[in-house]
């Protein structure tokens, strides 16, 4: 299963999609990227956006953890993979 398919599989709702927008918004701002990169300044550190999460958007924690738990996706390559998210339901497009 390709990335592409794997997002559309799990994201198939437009309130998923929303909340999908919502994650990578918050990893656009780089305030919030600066608190929480990992180390190595190439990732996200899971902890630290958890911790984060809870302090600014609890709502967001559980979709999180459903995404870490549930698929087989990198929580990286979801908040910074270009891809356009349509909030239809026509399928998520990836370059990856």
């Amino acid at each position: 299963m390709t990335f592409a398919d794997q997002l559309n599989a799990f994201f198939m709702s437009p309130s998923t999609r929303t909340k999908l927008i919502t994650l990578r918004t918050i990893w656009r701002d780089w305030h919030v990227r600066e608190q929480v990169i990992t180390n190595d300044e190439y990732g996200v550190d899971y902890q630290k956006l958890i911790g984060h999460l809870k302090a600014t958007n609890p709502v967001m924690v559980s979709f999180v953890e459903s995404i870490t738990t549930t698929t087989s996706m990198n929580l990286d390559a979801v908040m910074r993979a270009p891809m356009r998210i349509p909030l239809t339901r026509q399928p998520i497009t990836s370059t990856l």
